[in-house]
């Protein structure tokens, strides 16, 4: 049986509050998220956030022309998950509650698992995630398939 191609592009969020979840009859605490590339299936919570953070940060780009020479020089690497979030939060386009409501259906499609294994579920995010760790995954997420070059 081969390997789910998706798995190689998979990125790994430490939990900063672990909770503990189900899996095989099993309580377990969890330690990470594993993040999936999104499919096809998942185009229209993809289209909404990346319009968001796109909306956001053109909001930011409005008179920092001065920043632009030093991003270039950073394209290899990241942006930071918190400040794509806070972006986001502080944006006056994006709306930030719709934002997190359409996270949460993405994330429990199955494109996140917990510890690499268990359907990130939506009931799991509203009872036992921490908020932090939710809205981080987020930047994760976004940092990876929506900005990263290889997405």
């Amino acid at each position: 049986m081969s390997q789910d191609p998706r798995e190689e592009r998979a990125v790994d969020y430490p939990l900063a509050v672990p909770f503990t979840y189900g899996a095989g009859g099993n309580t377990e605490d969890a330690r990470f998220v594993r993040l999936f590339p999104p499919t096809p299936s998942n185009s229209d919570e993809c289209a909404f956030l990346k319009q968001a953070l796109f909306q956001a940060v053109a909001e930011q780009d409005d008179g920092a022309e001065d920043d632009r020479e030093e991003r270039k020089r950073d394209d290899d690497e990241l942006p930071d998950p918190r400040a794509l979030v806070g972006a986001i939060a502080a944006s006056r386009s994006a709306d930030y509650p719709k934002v997190l409501k359409v996270a949460k259906k993405l994330f429990a499609s199955g494109i996140a698992k917990v510890d690499g294994e268990a359907k990130l579920t939506a009931n799991t995010i509203n009872e036992k995630m921490d908020q932090t760790d939710f809205e981080l995954l987020l930047g994760t997420f976004l940092a990876n398939f929506t900005l990263a070059r290889n997405s």
